[in-house]
């Protein structure tokens, strides 16, 4: 997830969210109270050594939108776990999870899996910069798996569908005038005991099936400022993609193909 400003009547922002499945352990993460460290799992890379609280995947998520003004929200969060019917975020957390690893990864700090009738919270505070006083904010996730609400400071912006899609929050009204903003996010991933996309997730893995992780996504700020001749058309796959007056096919993995406008 990230977060960005635009100038009013020229509102655009983006989130790149990525997180991959890992192995899952009965480990627990740490507690609350405890500094955090990457869980031990059965299969480590030599990266894992270099990933800490306040180094994880500090990149832009698309680079060739970069904006000067952005704020990267991706590090530590409080995090529990719940009842699937609870509809307030808890009282207190269990501990500290690393965003953007899911929370079955070693990588993230918990290491356990999420049960189809459990919900998972997220929770963190971040400050405005002044310099984008009078602009509009947004927050951008790249994608959450399966089922995400999302509220800041008390107020709920909105709830997103989807594992594989993009989605955004103008949130310059909830936006408190000066000091630390709350935001938490809830996320439930029934895996493959309900109706939606999985994949190859399955809660009692077999064959070429593999442990579930429940995806979520860096989170940054950014201030976003467009060119006037760049436009934006949504194509039938939902993405946003800048154009010109020449159409062209446009063919991406794991599609089965869209007629769109892009810029070549």
């Amino acid at each position: 997830m990230h977060l960005s400003s635009s100038a009013p009547g020229n509102a655009f922002g983006l989130i790149g969210v990525g997180i991959f499945a890992l192995v899952w352990c009965s480990a627990q993460g740490a507690r609350a109270g405890e500094p955090w460290r990457p869980a031990k799992g059965p299969l480590m890379t030599r990266w894992a050594g270099e990933v800490t609280g306040d180094r994880a995947l500090g990149e832009y998520p698309r680079p060739q939108m970069l904006r000067k003004e952005w704020l990267n929200l991706n590090g530590l969060w409080d995090y529990a776990v719940t009842g699937k019917a609870a509809e307030q975020a808890p009282g207190s957390y269990e501990g500290q999870i690393l965003v953007p690893f899911p929370i079955e990864s070693a990588l993230s700090g918990v290491m356990k899996p999420l049960k189809p009738d459990e919900r998972l919270w997220y929770r963190r505070t971040f400050t405005v910069p002044k310099e984008w006083s009078g602009q509009r904010v947004l927050l951008h996730f790249g994608a959450v798996d399966w089922e995400a609400a999302v509220a800041l400071n008390g107020k709920r912006l909105g709830g997103h569908r989807g594992g594989y899609d993009a989605f955004t929050f103008d949130i310059t009204a909830a936006l408190k005038k000066e000091g630390p903003q709350e935001l938490v996010v809830s996320v439930l991933d029934p895996t493959d005991a309900s109706w939606q996309l999985h994949g190859k997730q399955a809660l009692k893995p077999a064959g070429q099936a593999y442990l579930p992780d429940v995806r979520g996504g860096p989170i940054e700020m950014r201030r976003a400022r467009m060119p006037d001749h760049l436009l934006f058309s949504r194509s039938v796959f939902g993405h946003n993609m800048p154009f010109r007056k020449r159409r062209v096919r446009a063919w991406r993995p794991g599609t089965f193909g869209a007629e769109s406008r892009k810029v070549i």
